[in-house]
């Protein structure tokens, strides 16, 4: 059976191999509980949140770490069955939308830019949206 501590081994080596200092288990006093995986590649932090299956909580934990984090994924092990619409409502009305960041977050994107990241100019406007959602 697995355990939620074994999805933490693929995200840690996915992120050092991309660069990115890894943490487990982060403690800060304006947190509600403890991140499962925190990675940073200045400027840039991620937080994940690491569950067996998904659930209201799981969708609750990563929508309060926006507020600390510049991005914030739920990594789940792959499901059989599709995610239920109402999740994925969630998830795509929190996290896929185009924003326009500070110049100093802009130019470290551009620089990371990825198959999970995508940009485009409006009005002379730099924006950024996560692109590798369900």
């Amino acid at each position: 059976m697995l355990k939620e501590t074994d999805l933490f081994e693929p995200v840690k080596n996915w992120f050092l191999e991309n660069g990115y200092e890894v943490y487990a288990e982060v403690t800060a006093p304006m947190l509600i509980g403890r991140p499962d995986v925190v990675a940073r590649k200045h400027p840039v932090t991620i937080c994940v949140e690491l569950k067996k299956s998904i659930s209201f909580e799981l969708l609750y934990q990563a929508l309060e770490r926006k507020r600390y984090f510049n991005y914030v994924y739920i990594g789940i092990p792959k499901r059989k069955s599709i995610i239920p619409y109402l999740a994925q409502d969630i998830l795509r009305r929190d996290e896929t939308h185009y924003c326009n960041p500070k110049p100093s977050l802009s130019k470290a994107l551009l620089e990371i830019e990825h198959e999970w990241c995508e940009s485009k100019k409006e009005n002379r406007k730099l924006h950024f949206r996560f692109k590798g959602y369900l």
